[in-house]
């Protein structure tokens, strides 16, 4: 039971954090700020990120500007 809640919570500060950079993506985010914003080290929040999510944090958000630009160039 122990280790169901701990992957919970780390999957919800993981959507929390996409949630996050899905509306800041223009702004620049970096590591430190999102340790700090969820009161979570670096190391945790990299290592919990890549495992719920299945890539980096920084690889997620090019991601994410990457689309957001194909976006708008299609437009």
């Amino acid at each position: 039971k122990l280790i169901k809640r701990s992957s919970s919570a780390a999957h919800v500060i993981c959507i929390k954090i996409v949630s996050y950079i899905n509306e800041n993506y223009a702004n620049n985010i970096t590591l430190s700020e999102l340790c700090d914003k969820f009161f979570i080290s670096a190391n945790t929040l990299c290592k919990r990120f890549r495992r719920s999510m299945g890539c980096s944090i920084i690889g997620y958000l090019t991601s994410v500007r990457l689309n957001k630009a194909k976006m708008y160039l299609h437009t």
